[in-house]
This record gives structure tokens, sequence and C-alpha cells, in this order.
């Protein structure tokens, strides 16, 4: 399986577990994709929106601050 077709599936497991509310097994594919580069901030966004619906506040604001600092337009 070539990287960016690991990169897919980490982020597809990542997102079935945050549909699941299993929000830590999400947030260890999320770091698992955010290994690569290209989908670094992909991931990373959508860590920080798992630790949002698990209550996690201090981390998802740590992490939303800096997507808004990265893109201060992204309206997600």
């Amino acid at each position: 399986m070539r990287r960016d077709e690991t990169v897919s599936v980490y982020l597809e497991i990542a997102d079935a577990y945050t549909e699941n509310e299993k929000y830590d097994k999400a947030e260890k594919f999320y770091k698992l994709a955010m290994k690569d580069k290209k989908a670094y901030w992909n991931a990373y966004y959508h860590l920080g929106r798992s630790y949002a619906l698990a209550k996690k506040w201090a981390q998802a604001e740590e992490i939303y601050t800096k997507v808004l600092q990265r893109d201060p337009d992204n309206m997600s």
C-alpha cells in the first residue's frame, strides 16, 4: 500500500471512530495521519474536532487557536 493510501485509511478509520463517539481511538489514527506532511493540517483540524466532541476543551482550544493563526479566514 502506498503512503498516500495508508494516510487515507488512517483518516477514514479516525473519522469512523469519531462518528461512533470513540474519540480516544480516533485520536490515535488522526495522530498517525499527521505524520504525513500533506495530511497534517487536515488531520490536525479533525483531531481538534474530536477533542471538542469529547469535551476536552483545553486540547480543542489549543488546536483551533493554531488553525486560526494559520488561516484566520477559516470559518470551519
